[in-house]
């Protein structure tokens, strides 16, 4: 699989649902280690910066042969159940 198109689209998932969540101008400017951090904040615990969420920003740069696409995919969608409910 392409591991690069398949973490661009989470990206984009993610950045969509936090632009409908957290204020804008929070979101819009956040790019690189910035963005990771906004996830860690926001439910991912860490593992942005300093687990499978890494993968966000480096497989789009670099060939990945250990691309941890189930680990990724379920930090993801522990992150979007966290963020994604009804507005509190």
């Amino acid at each position: 699989g392409d591991g690069a198109a398949f973490a661009r689209g989470l990206s984009r998932l993610l950045r969509r649902l936090a632009l409908t969540r957290f204020p804008r101008g929070g979101v819009a400017g956040l790019t690189g280690e910035d963005w990771l951090a906004f996830l860690d904040e926001h439910g991912g615990q860490g593992r942005f910066r300093e687990g499978p969420g890494r993968a966000l920003l480096e497989a789009p740069y670099r060939p990945a042969p250990e691309f941890p696409a189930e680990d990724l995919l379920a930090l993801v969608g522990e992150w979007v159940r966290l963020n994604g409910g009804p507005r509190r």
